[in-house]
């Protein structure tokens, strides 16, 4: 009988851990789909506007050392 429960247990415990993996592959989607969609509108950072000039996310700015000077 306690052999029983035990397995018992331990069934729903994989059970909740499918679940919860389910859960989380559908939380990461939702998190892509967002960020694509997020990029999409913006754009900033996107090939389209690496090559753009007056794009601030396509250009090095050296960060100063310590005597100030890049």
């Amino acid at each position: 009988m306690r052999m029983m429960n035990l397995l018992e247990l331990i069934g729903d415990a994989v059970m909740e851990r499918e679940e919860l993996l389910e859960d989380i592959a559908r939380i990461d989607a939702e998190i892509a789909a967002r960020s694509a969609a997020f990029f999409a509108q913006f754009g900033k950072g996107s090939a389209a506007n690496a090559s753009d000039p007056q794009d601030a996310t396509a250009q090095i700015i050296p960060l100063p050392t310590a005597a100030g000077r890049p």
